[in-house]
């Protein structure tokens, strides 16, 4: 989808989505296209199709494609080869795709390593294959986004972060994909659009909605990374091992849902075995907390389930360095990082699932006592 400006001697601008102009009359001045006085370009696209990657790493949406891109979507990452052929990671380990990848983003370009790029990544793929397989694949530890910044490591493609490497490379090319959908959808809702009423404030602002959600963007994927880094397994000091799994590993989120799938479904058998027992007011209300604490699990095991969204974190209204720089810091009030206010979120979530989990052990304790003194 080709996005057109089309420029009127009277100096009216339009923005138009299709290469028939001949239909198009001047909102200004009533003039048809097939007139004269008129020029058209192309505005240039950030999207790119698959035959024309060639040595870069690209983006798209891991569901649809970036017209369809919403802010806080998932998104994968790819290493394009001379032929533009994909490289990437996901469950079922690396893959190579010949399609699939029109309309991405380029986000990096490899032009010095041209005429090497493909034999670097061979011998990256080849020496790295059984770290990148399917069963070692996590949304948060080890993804396509690590496959990438280890493929950089190999390459001496200087030693980024992630959070360095989204802020320097991801987020400006996202952020011009916001805009251009934002454009096209708006072009889509009135069939052609004059730019000058781009500038203009109506009941939607134009500017700053594209603003916004650029800063919501880029703030979300900033977010994401910093999470996904700070929250990294740390290596293994006393022996190997894969990174999904250590000794010396912070309890995951993957073992809280052990913990409450296996809590569960104690409960459900002690609640079933209850049932089958004389009715009493001890075993009465022993079945209601069961059924209480059983509940309370299942909340906390979806809220474990969900996804990050924009919806569900506390991006900031500004960004705090660039109010500092401008304002100076008395003037801006001191607040705490997405990923500080997630944590602490997290901190407060743990203490009550670990409250939560106890209360559930003294329960089966309980009916395990209960049930010898029936039996005796």
């Amino acid at each position: 989808m080709v996005l057109y400006c089309l420029k009127h001697d009277c100096g009216a601008k339009l923005l138009v989505l299709f290469t028939d102009f001949r239909l198009l009359t001047c909102p200004r001045c009533r003039v048809g296209f097939k007139y004269s006085g008129w020029e058209s370009e192309s505005v240039p696209s950030p999207f790119v199709d698959q035959s024309s990657l060639g040595c870069a790493m690209i983006i798209k949406p891991t569901r649809g494609d970036f017209l369809s891109y919403s802010v806080g979507d998932d998104l994968h990452i790819g290493i394009s080869n001379s032929m533009s052929v994909v490289r990437s990671y996901w469950m079922n380990g690396i893959s190579s795709e010949c399609a699939g990848w029109d309309k991405s983003i380029v986000v990096c370009r490899f032009d010095d390593y041209e005429d090497r790029f493909d034999a670097l990544l061979s011998s990256f793929l080849r020496e790295n294959a059984e770290s990148f397989e399917g069963e070692f694949y996590d949304d948060s530890r080890w993804n396509c986004f690590d496959f990438a910044m280890e493929f950089l490591r190999f390459i001496n493609f200087r030693r980024y972060t992630k959070i360095d490497f989204v802020s320097e490379f991801v987020q400006g090319a996202l952020n011009s994909a916001v805009k251009y959908n934002m454009l096209v959808r708006r072009i889509k809702e009135r069939d052609s659009t004059m730019a000058e009423t781009l500038e203009e404030t109506s009941n939607v602002d134009a500017d700053r909605v594209i603003d916004q959600q650029s800063f919501n963007c880029s703030q979300f994927e900033i977010f994401t990374h910093e999470y996904r880094e700070r929250k990294e397994v740390p290596d293994c000091e006393d022996h190997d091992c894969d990174k999904s799994s250590c000794c010396n590993s912070p309890s995951s989120s993957g073992d809280n849902k052990k913990r409450i799938i296996n809590a569960s479904r104690k409960l459900q058998k002690a609640v079933l075995a209850l049932q089958r027992m004389p009715n009493s007011e001890v075993i009465g209300d022993m079945l209601q907390k069961m059924r209480d604490i059983g509940e309370n699990l299942n909340e906390a095991l979806k809220r474990l389930q969900a996804e990050f969204s924009t919806k569900t974190i506390p991006l900031p209204d500004f960004d705090p360095t660039d109010m500092h720089l401008l304002l100076g810091e008395k003037e801006v009030p001191k607040t705490r990082t997405p990923f500080e206010e997630v944590e602490e979120s997290e901190r407060v979530a743990q203490e009550q699932l670990e409250n939560l989990l106890f209360e559930a052990e003294v329960m089966l304790r309980e009916y395990e006592h209960l049930k010898k003194g029936i039996r005796a």
